[in-house]
C-alpha cells in the first residue's frame, strides 16, 4: 500500500531554543509530514508556550509528566495518525529531504517495514569531543549487526529511522524502565522479522551536548547492560548470544567506575563478581583495578570517571 500520511514526533524537556530549531526541520521537509505532534515532558523553561506561539496550529502540543524519551515516544505513538512515525529529540534535526527519500525507499519496497539513513554529529560545546560517526550501509543481517556493535550499527539512532505503523502492532511499545530505550526497540524489532532498508542521503543531525541523556555516563552503561540482560531473553541464535553475552559482561564491568552512592556501589561490586564468574576471561588485572574504582576514595573515583564509557570494556576485549 502506498504510504499516504506521516507523523513526525518531536519529544522535549528544556530543549529550548533548539526544539525551534527541530520543530523547523520536520515542518521544511520537502515532502511535509501530515501532522506534527510535540511531546513535552514536563519543561520548565517555557517550551510549551514558545512552540505554541511560534508555530500555532502546524503543531499539535502534548503535556505530560517526565516520561524520559521512551515515554515521549510512547505518547506520541498513541496520539499519531500516520502511515509511517519519525521520531526526533528535541535537540535535534532532519535533513530537509529525509522524509521524501525514506517515504520513497519504502513505497519501492513495499514488504520493507523500516527505513534508516545516514547521521551526522556536531557539538554545541566545543571543550566535548570524543565521538565517532559510524558509517552506515545496508546490512544483510540486523540482528547479527546489531549484536555484533552492541546496538551501535551505524544509522541506528532513533531520528534516523522512519518506520511503518505495522511495527507498533509487530513490536509493541518503547520499553518505559530503560533508560534510553531505542538500542531495545531496534534488538526487538530485529528479532520480530521486521525488514530494513538503508536509504543513502536521508540525513539527520545529532546534536552533542552538556547534559543530554547520552552524556550520563553511569545511566548509559547501566542502560547498555539491561538492554543486553533483555536481549538475551528472546534471541536465542548464535553466534548473537555469544556476542551479547560478552557485551554484557564488559558493561557490567565498566559499571564499576560510575557507583556514588553506597548502593551504587553494592550494585556495582555485585556486577563485578557476576562478570567476573561468569566471564572468566576478563583479567584478573581488570577486575582488581574495578574493585578499586568502588572502594577507593573520592577523588580516585573522579580520575577513573573520565575514562570514556565503553573504554574498559574495549581494554578487556583486547585483554
Amino acid at each position: 500500500m502506498t504510504i499516504a500520511t506521516s507523523s513526525v514526533i518531536v519529544v522535549s524537556h528544556n530543549n529550548w531554543p533548539a526544539l525551534d530549531l527541530a520543530v523547523a526541520s520536520a515542518i521544511g521537509q520537502t515532502r511535509p509530514p501530515s501532522e506534527i505532534i510535540v511531546v513535552d515532558n514536563a519543561s520548565t523553561d517555557g517550551s510549551p508556550e514558545r512552540i505554541s506561539a511560534a508555530f500555532g496550529s502546524r503543531i499539535r502540543v502534548i503535556r505530560q509528566e517526565n516520561r524520559l524519551d521512551s515515554g515521549g515516544y510512547n505518547a506520541g505513538i498513541a496520539a499519531s495518525t500516520g502511515d509511517v512515525i519519525q521520531l526526533l529529540d528535541g535537540d535535534d534535526l532532519l535533513d530537509p529531504h529525509k522524509l521524501e527519500r525514506q517515504i520513497a525507499a519504502l513505497d519501492a519496497v513495499p514488504d520493507a517495514d523500516i527505513a534508516y539513513g545516514d547521521v551526522t554529529r556536531f557539538r554545541e560545546d566545543p571543550s566535548h569531543d570524543g565521538w565517532i560517526d559510524y558509517e552506515s550501509r545496508q546490512y544483510d543481517d540486523v540482528l547479527l549487526e546489531l549484536c555484533r556493535t552492541g546496538g551501535r550499527a551505524g544509522g541506528f539512532v532513533v531520528h534516523s529511522l522512519l518506520f511503518r505503523r505495522r511495527v507498533i502492532e509487530k513490536v509493541g511499545r518503547f520499553d518505559e524502565s530503560i533508560y534510553g530505550a531505542d538500542y531495545d526497540y531496534w534488538f526487538r524489532a530485529a528479532a520480530a522479522g521486521c525488514r530494513f532498508v538503508h536509504v543513502p542521503g536521508a540525513l539527520v543531525f545529532y546534536r552533542a551536548r552538556p547534559g543530554q541523556m547520552s552524556m550520563n555516563r553511569a545511566a548509559m552503561a547501566a542502560r547498555s547492560a539491561r538492554t543486553f540482560e533483555k536481549a538475551l531473553t528472546f534471541i536465542s541464535r548464535e553466534p548473537c548470544r555469544a556476542m551479547l553475552e560478552r557485551h554484557l559482561q564488559r558493561f557490567r564491568l565498566s559499571l564499576t567506575l560510575y557507583g556514588a552512592t553506597a548502593a551504587e556501589r553494592r550494585n556495582a561490586l555485585r556486577a563485578l563478581r557476576e562478570s567476573r564468574s561468569s566471564t572468566p576471561a576478563v583479567p584478573a588485572l581488570w577486575i582488581a583495578l574495578g574493585t578499586c574504582a568502588v572502594v577507593a576514595p573520592e577523588w580516585a573515583r573522579n580520575a577513573l570517571r573520565r575514562v570514556r564509557p565503553g573504554a574498559l570494556a574495549d581494554i578487556v576485549a583486547r585483554g
